[in-house]
Order: structure tokens, then sequence, then C-alpha cells
């Protein structure tokens, strides 16, 4: 029964082991698709692409979410850092604007690449990305058939979640967060109800040690006396000794008396 039982809880934990992965994976990606506007299913896709580039999702969907929103700016006739650039690469922010995410990022890139001067790309792509251009530099220059070509090989291994699974995925997570707080509340409302109980017993506790603490410290004091005690005995015996030895010596003959008399 106790290997039975030692089985069964090591199978659970290893469920909710895997499903604790599966959670944060899936609400990561869901989460960051609320706050991109792109969706989930896309943005693994460009995330493995990402990643094979030298870069990482998070830093791209900086990026994206940068670039949408000067883009947004300048199609309500707005102005911003991505004006000069839209209009030097012949892009219409509107046309943009109305565009999904991921076919608005395809845009971009494209149209970067034709740029043929290198210095003119990048200072074209720090005005639309910004900062987090310099994270993302990699996986704009490997272009977008690359980038098309690394998101379909997602797919092919496997890589993807689809849609449905990413709200399972959340769901579960918020599972976990519910089961977490009633779990944390249990223990918070049983040590309420024992509060009472524990009052009484933790004074007497704290007294008692208090009480020990001081019998040890009377008791310390009192060995020091008595060894005090012992070492003027122990002098007083050795005393004696001497005195007898002495008297001893005086018997001794002529210098040989007076040398051990010395001595003593």
């Amino acid at each position: 029964f106790a290997a039975i039982g030692a089985a069964a809880v090591a199978v659970v934990g290893s469920i909710l082991a895997l499903g604790r992965a599966f959670a944060s994976y899936g609400d990561k990606f869901g989460k960051m698709a609320t706050r991109t506007g792109i969706g989930a299913e896309a943005l693994q896709e460009l995330g493995f692409a990402a990643e094979l580039s030298g870069t990482s999702i998070d830093s791209l969907a900086q990026a994206l979410f940068r670039a949408r929103r000067r883009i947004g700016n300048m199609a309500l006739g707005g102005g911003g850092p991505a004006k000069r650039a839209l209009e030097t690469l012949g892009l219409d922010a509107k046309k943009l604007s109305k565009m999904s995410p991921e076919s608005q990022f395809k845009t971009l890139v494209t149209s970067l690449r034709a740029v043929g001067n290198e210095a003119e790309r990048n200072q074209l792509a720090f005005e639309i990305f910004g900062d987090n251009f310099r994270d993302i530099q990699p996986l704009l220059d490997a272009g977008a058939e690359s980038m098309d070509a690394m998101r379909e090989r997602a797919n092919r291994l496997g890589l993807v979640l689809s849609g449905r699974e990413i709200k399972q995925a959340e769901a579960l997570t918020d599972a976990f967060f519910e089961l977490g707080q009633v779990v944390k509340m249990t223990f918070v409302k049983v040590g309420a109800a024992l509060g009472p109980t524990l009052i009484p017993i933790l004074k007497g506790l704290a007294e008692g040690i208090a009480d020990i603490t001081n019998k040890i410290v009377s008791l310390a004091g009192g060995l020091t006396v008595l060894g005090a005690q012992i070492k003027l005995t122990l002098v007083e015996m050795m005393l004696a000794v001497v005195e007898n030895i002495s008297s001893l010596l005086n018997k001794l003959p002529g210098g040989i008396g007076a040398m051990f008399n010395a001595i003593v």
C-alpha cells in the first residue's frame, strides 16, 4: 500500500507539472496576443523565427506593438517618429493600419529590405520600431521569405499550439491561480481558528524558556563558587604537603637539607 501510494503521488505530481508547463506556455502567448493584437498562432511562428535569428519573442512583441502604435498615430492624421520613414518607404499609414499585424510586419520587412543603403535602412527601421529595432535587426535582415520559411518550419515541427489550446492554457492558468489562493486562505483561516488556543501555549512556552534560562544562569554561578572552593582546598592541601616535606628535609645532614629546603 505504501508503494502504491508513493507511485500515485508521483503520477499526480507529474501530471500537475505537465499541466503547469502547458498552462505557462500557452498563457504567455495568449496574453501577448492580447497586448500586440497579433494572433497567438502567428506569434508562436514569429517567436520560433525570432529565436532562430538570435532574438526573442518578447523583444519582437515590443517592437511590433511600438510600430503599430506609431502607424496608427500617423493614420489618424498625427505625425510622430515613423512619419518620415513611412513616406520614404512609400507606404500609406492608413492602408497599413487596416492590415493584420503579421501582414503589416511582413510589408514593413519587405519595404525595408528594398533599401539598398544599410545605414539608411537601419535608420528608417529605428524610426518605425524604436529602440527595439536593435533586438530584432537579425530577423529583419533575414527578410520576409526567410521568415515565412521559418514560420512554416515551426508548424512542420509541431511547435505551434492552436487557438483552442491557447484558450485552454489560459483557463488552466486561472484554475491553478484559484487553487493556490484557496490553499493559501485555508492555512490563514485554520491559523485564525487556532489563534485563541495558541496564544496561552506560546506565552507559557516563552515563560518556561525564560525560567530554564534563569536556572542555568544561577547554576553556573553556583558552579563558579564551588570551583573557587575546590581550588582553595587544593592549595591548602599542597601547602600542608610542602610543610611536611620541609620538616623532613630539615633532618637531612648538612648542606643537603639546606639545598632541598631552598627548592621547596
